[in-house]
């Protein structure tokens, strides 16, 4: 008997929590989008976004001396990012999406909230691509289509737009995961 292919899923615990949470019929889709923000919560400090997310608000929202928005090109911001802040793959992805959205000419908090949320949205997606990739070779048929069930709950269900809300508001970014279904119920109640 196997413990699961998400124990060898080879990324961060948070992800392999989440994983769990779409293949085990233990937890309820609530529970597996309640693990799978708090992956990418904890991916989302852990790769040092806080303060790239800073500096794009100041690119797009301006800073309280009322400066131009975009005193540089989008070309030269993405290259003063990209120095200024630790590789990741979320960092790259929203340096990416900021660069796009300023050549596409959209500005404010709105193209903001975009570009945040664009950015989980494809961090997500890859965790599952991910995710299926591994299952597709650790695991057995059911375990399988449950992650593909699991992902694609989790697809329906998880609010990208309220993830970046959190995330630009300064509210926590990090949500506690859903406790751990072990198998064993409490039992009858003694009292």
């Amino acid at each position: 008997m196997t413990d699961g292919p998400y124990r060898s899923l080879p990324l961060k615990k948070p992800w392999r929590d989440a994983a769990e949470a779409m293949t085990l019929d233990a937890y309820s889709t609530a529970e597996a989008l309640e693990r799978l923000e708090h992956a990418l919560g904890r991916t989302f400090r852990d790769d040092g976004c806080p303060s790239l997310v800073d500096d794009l608000k100041r690119a797009f929202l301006g800073d309280e001396r009322g400066l131009p928005l975009f005193p540089e090109t989008p070309k030269q911001l993405v290259e003063r990012l990209e120095r200024g802040h630790p590789f990741s793959d979320l960092n790259s992805r929203l340096i990416r999406n900021a660069a796009s959205a300023l050549e596409d000419g959209e500005a404010g908090s709105i193209a903001l909230k975009n570009i945040v949320a664009r950015s989980a949205r494809e961090a997500v997606e890859t965790a599952f691509a991910d995710m299926t990739e591994h299952y597709q070779s650790h695991a057995t048929s059911l375990e399988r289509s449950r992650l593909r069930s699991g992902i694609e709950r989790a697809r329906n269900g998880v609010g990208y737009q309220g993830i970046a809300d959190r995330i630009l508001n300064g509210g926590p970014t990090i949500s506690s995961p859903a406790p751990k279904h072990g198998g064993l119920d409490d039992g009858v109640s003694l009292s």
